[in-house]
């Protein structure tokens, strides 16, 4: 609460100092008259970043079932090994619980922002024409754009203390996973009989994993009206023989895409990414019965090391795509500040070019309409089973 009040008062410190109102403008150089070209780019990271955000969920949700559904480990030589499992299960629940929650409520407040905008919006063209004739007009216009630019405020407020929330959890999660990775390295030095064989397959399973993560990120990031489906958890049992007779077996946890047939038909792209996912699974299983053949529970530490770096990877990926959003809304919002403090301050309104800039905000928010629409569908037409 304490990091949220400091948040709170570092953005009220910067809205205010940064763009304090101007007494006088001349006519020719009002904000709302200044080339707009810092919106176009502001519009196109915004857009790539609540694209990603949709796209990482169902991934994130996966990744972390997996985690959660992990058989505990027993490695009696390496102290703290099981509880470090059962703290990367915790983080996965508070990620689950608590903040895949949070960034849900964002695009919610980002897309109520854009249906408002576009309600408003033809009000203010047709008083942004008459406000120089009509001083109620401009008093009427002035009400509804600072009632807007608040909204924006707002929404920078709220953003700004999540990104803190979640890089902070972000780095406790790198933290432990690699507190962990390092106690799973230590357990394999007791393995140099395998002349190097097993960190040689871990390593090929690390790069298939990061691979196949790549693939998903691309698949997800399609246009949703291709991917009406599942995200399914799928379990491959390797059996490991011993004199011909199966003496244990080890289960292998994958994350399958499985769409409709009308969503492949639609969009061959979709055909090729599940394709290239299942090929690579198909060799990381073969890899994990390679492992498995040498040490059965250097197998077993791998895949539960591997799936916590999947989770991992997966929230720093997340947590840059929020950041890159705040950065682009930060944008937008001091674009708002600007042409609510010339409205403002100017005696008389230059209305063409005043109409010429709603007209661009409004490709702005018809764009977060749009994309947060796609984030939506992400999360609600993409389940995740298993």
């Amino acid at each position: 609460m304490k990091k949220a009040l400091v948040a709170g008062l570092l953005v009220t410190a910067v809205s205010t100092s940064c763009f304090s109102p101007v007494n006088t403008f001349a006519e020719s150089n009002t904000t709302y008259l200044q080339p707009s070209s810092i919106l176009g780019p502001a519009m196109d990271r915004l857009s790539n970043s609540i694209t990603k955000l949709g796209s990482q969920t169902p991934l994130i949700q996966g990744y972390g079932l997996i985690i959660l559904q992990q058989p505990d480990l027993n490695v009696n030589t390496i102290y703290g090994i099981t509880t470090d499992q059962g703290t990367a299960r915790n983080q996965v629940r508070d990620w689950l619980d608590v903040y895949n929650p949070k960034l849900f409520k964002v695009n919610q407040d980002i897309q109520s922002f854009g249906i408002r905008f576009t309600n408003y919006y033809n009000t203010l063209v047709e008083l942004a024409g008459k406000m120089n004739e009509d001083p109620q007009a401009k008093a009427s216009f002035v009400r509804i754009f600072n009632l807007l630019q608040g909204d924006v405020q707002t929404i920078q407020y709220n953003i700004k203390i999540n990104s803190e929330y979640l890089n902070n959890f972000k780095d406790d999660l790198v933290e432990d996973s690699n507190k962990f990775s390092i106690k799973v390295i230590r357990a394999f030095e007791s393995y140099k009989s395998s002349n190097g064989d097993i960190e040689k397959l871990r390593t090929e399973m690390g790069q298939l994993n990061v691979g196949i993560q790549e693939d998903f990120e691309k698949l997800l990031a399609l246009p949703k009206e291709n991917l009406d489906g599942s995200l399914n958890i799928t379990k491959s049992v390797i059996n490991i023989l011993k004199d011909g007779v199966k003496d244990k077996t080890v289960d292998v946890s994958n994350l399958e895409a499985i769409y409709n047939q009308y969503g492949q038909l639609k969009n061959d792209k979709v055909t090729e990414l599940n394709k290239a996912i299942a090929q690579k699974q198909q060799q990381l299983i073969q890899l994990v019965q390679n492992l498995s053949n040498i040490e059965v529970q250097a197998t077993q530490m791998t895949l539960i090391e591997q799936q916590l770096n999947n989770f991992t990877r997966t929230v720093k990926n997340q947590t840059q795509s929020f950041d890159n959003l705040v950065s682009s809304w930060d944008t937008f919002n001091n674009i708002m500040i600007q042409m609510g403090t010339s409205l403002n301050a100017d005696t008389k309104i230059d209305s063409n070019s005043l109409q010429v800039r709603l007209k661009e905000l409004k490709q702005f928010t018809d764009e977060l309409k749009k994309q947060t629409t796609e984030y939506q569908e992400s999360v609600t037409k993409i389940k995740v089973t298993g």
